[in-house]
């Protein structure tokens, strides 16, 4: 049907706008998200909707609405939800749009019933159909009414060309009955809860129906416990098998834990203008990927506690039928703070009401000059409507940029490099958690937050790996500091609901515990990845006497790890250039400089082996289809030939998706994005994920807090 994700994401919207002329319109949250990015609630108003309303058990429509459209995910609850919404309303005509699969709904609706037999010869979605037909029909309750049911994978959003994700799953994280690491080493969907197996599906679900869109027949790749799963899943679904058949553009679909590496998204070395902005200003009520911004400065309504005041709507960020806001979005992305305000300043100078300096004469723009332009609109609702989008945006970088947050993720990224070098320096873990300790101890002078510490302390654990360890002792103490201050911090810890019961120390000293087991696992998420199959990187070394016998030991001279292998060495005058390989079980590398140590993050390592023109084994990125067949494949060749097989390989198809599971940065996608570019190859990379991540969120998600 379509050639990018963000055409698939149109072309299916549209075929939700043919439905629902002269109907009231329920969508749940996931779905509401999905419009925004497409266009709005303007988009089904003026597509004929009589009215929209949220998928709530508490909403009903009048007796003048005989037409009703559900966009819903479908899940159990939400056709209660319906069910309760049909019976309080007078509907004759009803059409259900699942954008789930259907086959998948199938199997939820007769969860602990026989029905492999019906899904094995590919009838799911035809018996879904009929009997959600019959539910809607007896919830109807009338002889004379009309009812339809139809899969639209309304699913994903493209913030840019590049980049997507799927706000349906922005709650999937790679976990196994609330554990990061399964018990079990052999693991598959019925080793995991009825919650996590259904999410499993759906993803996978969402994934082939994007596929089947883009007419795309995938090799899939994975790296992880739980990407395997849903590797799993579509290689072997008879309604991906049968897709599979009659697509024709060949596609490399890799999709990664996102628990392999939890410090990309714990990390609080912000370059990217949308890290900073989603790290800052709270997130738009019902959405995953959108900010709410404070509209006040520019509009005459008295606020007092935005956003919890609804007098006024908030403001956000992207605005999909702006062209220029788009642009800018992409910017806040892939740009620099510096271009991105100057870019603001540029369009705003074009509606400057008080007439500004020209962008060409400023040699600075401040968060100053860009909102003296923005509150000069203010109550000229002419000026305003027409130039909403970038107004709203500008309120969201001068708000970021003002916030006293962004102090603390200065003061963050300062503390985050200072453990890093200490950390590579002297490859010793002593002192760390003892810094640790002291900070949490002084917080409130430093005006830090224990969630963002917590954040902090996710990061080091999952930097260290299995490379370093910390002393009882130390830990120890770290678990008491950490009880302490989640008792006298548990109200912004956590959520009202949560804290509506007394808390008491002991409740609190058991969260603690629960913390350090979880981080404990993070630290062991890499062990099973192998050594020396990892990124490529320079050393150079100013010492002429190790280049007379062309080679030397790595490790020995220069202090390597373990696992790096020794290659021969260039010499250029009185230097050496060698090339090593190290595992991507650490993420903790030598700076291609030779002096000092950086985080490369197992994402970065596996593109770049990815797009490096000598195509370097990758050991730990599995290939789905190599099965039995290829086995017997290769002990035939053994006989038959002298040559060996070639393992398949990503970059062997014209497009590639990377797709990780539990969330991504906007700091991530543009290295990962620029490393494709700088390469030079011709494939196209599509970078997907569930969703747009802050380091406090990460840290939730890892810490199920």
């Amino acid at each position: 049907m379509s050639a990018s994700v963000k055409e698939f994401g149109k072309a299916w919207w549209s075929e939700v706008y043919n439905r629902i002329i002269g109907a009231a319109v329920y969508l749940d949250d996931a779905s509401s998200e999905c419009l925004h990015w497409d266009g709005g609630l303007l988009n089904l108003i003026f597509g004929g909707a009589v009215t929209v309303k949220s998928l709530s058990p508490f909403e009903f429509s009048g007796k003048d609405h005989k037409k009703v459209v559900f966009i819903t995910q479908a899940t159990s609850t939400q056709l209660k939800t319906i069910c309760e919404i049909i019976k309080n309303s007078d509907f004759s005509h009803c059409i259900l749009i699942s954008c789930v699969g259907l086959d998948v709904i199938f199997l939820e609706l007769n969860e602990g019933k026989d029905v492999s037999d019906v899904i094995a010869a590919g009838k799911g979605q035809s018996e879904c159909t009929k009997q959600l037909e019959g539910m809607l029909y007896e919830w109807i309750g009338k002889k004379q009414s009309a009812v339809e049911v139809v899969h639209i994978p309304i699913c994903t959003i493209s913030p840019t060309n590049v980049v997507f994700l799927t706000p349906p799953y922005c709650k999937i994280y790679p976990k196994y009955d609330g554990m990061l690491i399964p018990d079990s080493a052999s693991v598959d969907l019925y080793t995991l809860t009825r919650e996590e197996r259904s999410q499993v599906r759906r993803l996978a679900s969402s994934l082939n129906s994007m596929m089947d869109s883009m007419n795309l027949k995938e090799d899939i790749f994975y790296m992880g416990t739980y990407s395997s799963l849903i590797a799993g899943i579509l290689e072997n679904s008879p309604v991906c098998v049968s897709r599979r058949k009659n697509s024709t553009n060949p596609t490399s679909l890799i999709i990664v834990d996102r628990t392999l590496d939890v410090c990309g998204v714990t990390s609080f070395s912000m370059e990217s203008v949308l890290d900073k902005i989603m790290f800052v200003l709270p997130r738009f009520p019902g959405h995953s990927n959108e900010v709410a911004v404070d509209m006040s400065s520019v509009c005459e309504a008295n606020v007092i506690n935005h956003p919890d005041d609804i007098q006024l709507s908030h403001g956000c960020l992207f605005h999909a039928k702006d062209e220029s806001c788009v642009q800018t979005y992409d910017h806040m992305i892939n740009k620099s703070q510096k271009e991105v305000m100057f870019d603001l300043y540029n369009k705003l100078s074009k509606i400057d009401v008080q007439k500004s300096p020209s962008p060409k004469t400023l040699l600075k723009v401040t968060p100053q000059s860009v909102e003296k332009i923005v509150t000069a609109a203010k109550g000229n609702y002419d000026v305003i409507g027409k130039n909403l989008g970038v107004l709203q945006q500008a309120l969201a970088v001068v708000q970021t940029l003002k916030s006293p947050k962004r102090a603390q993720i200065e003061l963050l990224m300062s503390l985050e490099k200072q453990v890093l070098q200490n950390l590579a320096a002297s490859r010793d873990s002593t002192s760390v958690l003892q810094q640790i300790c002291h900070l949490i101890k002084t917080r409130k002078d430093r005006n830090l937050s224990v969630e963002s510490l917590l954040a902090l302390i996710t990061h080091i654990y999952s930097l260290t790996g299995i490379e370093m360890s910390f002393s009882k002792q130390h830990e120890d103490s770290l678990t008491e500091t950490l009880s302490v201050a989640i008792f006298e911090d548990h109200k912004s810890l956590f959520s009202s609901d949560e804290t509506a019961h007394i808390v008491t120390p002991e409740q609190c000293g058991e969260i603690s515990l629960n913390v350090m087991a979880k981080l404990k696992e993070v630290a062991q998420m890499r062990k099973t990845l192998h050594s020396g199959n990892g990124i490529l990187f320079f050393v150079v070394i100013v010492a002429k006497q190790y280049c007379r016998a062309g080679t030397f030991t790595a490790k020995r001279e220069i202090g390597c790890q373990d696992h790096a292998r020794t290659q021969p060495a260039k010499r250029i005058g009185r230097t050496a250039v060698i090339k090593m390989r190290v595992g991507y079980n650490s993420v903790l590398k030598p700076c291609e400089t030779g002096t000092g140590h950086e985080y490369k993050g197992l994402l970065q390592q596996l593109v770049e082996d990815l797009v490096d023109t000598e195509r370097p084994e990758m050991t730990d990125l599995k290939h789905r289809n190599e099965g039995i067949k290829d086995l017997l494949r290769s002990g035939l060749n053994i006989l038959t030939s002298k040559k060996t097989r070639t393992s398949k390989h990503p970059l062997d198809n014209p497009t590639v998706i990377l797709f990780v599971v539990g969330g991504i940065t906007a700091e991530e996608c543009k290295r990962l994005h620029r490393s494709v570019i700088t390469s030079g190859v011709d494939n196209t990379v599509l970078i997907g994920s569930t969703k747009l991540v802050t380091p406090v969120e990460a840290m939730r998600d890892v810490l199920a807090l």
